[in-house]
């Protein structure tokens, strides 16, 4: 599976001394274009910390709209609006001391899988959430193109 993984400029330093040892993980956004994974994500390091997660500062449509396609893939998720293919987010819960994947709900545990490998994650080191905001095309009856 291809993958556009896109190192983000604008997320502020965190405090990386904040972190239980050996988070390697990522945080960042994503989206399935079909079976390829479009990622943007950056180190914990790196994310924007507030008083309870550490999160990418990226949105799904700053991505959609600065992305300059190159494959297939980038020049069909381009072709519709950015809300219509299956989209999700990794954060860094620090009171939970675990990463939140959230998730749109038609996405298959194998994509999920495909999402945790590439963020650098362990199954026992998340936790998968729904959150209404995360609904594709096909999930979100109120979808218009």
């Amino acid at each position: 599976m291809p993958i556009f993984l896109r190192m983000s400029r604008s997320m502020k330093t965190a405090n990386p001394g904040m972190f239980r040892m050996g988070s390697s993980g990522l945080v960042g956004i994503y989206f399935f274009v079909g079976m390829d994974i479009l990622i943007e994500a950056g180190p914990l390091s790196l994310g924007e910390k507030t008083e309870i997660s550490i999160d990418h500062k990226g949105s799904h449509h700053d991505f959609w709209e600065s992305l300059t396609p190159n494959s297939a893939a980038e020049k069909k998720f381009k072709s519709r609006a950015y809300d219509a293919f299956p989209r999700g987010r990794v954060l860094f819960h620090l009171k939970r001391n675990k990463f939140i994947i959230y998730r749109d709900r038609c996405l298959s545990d194998d994509q999920i899988r495909t999402v945790m490998s590439n963020f650098g994650l362990r199954a026992e080191d998340c936790d998968f959430e729904y959150d209404a905001h995360y609904k594709c095309a096909v999930c979100n009856p109120n979808f218009m193109d």
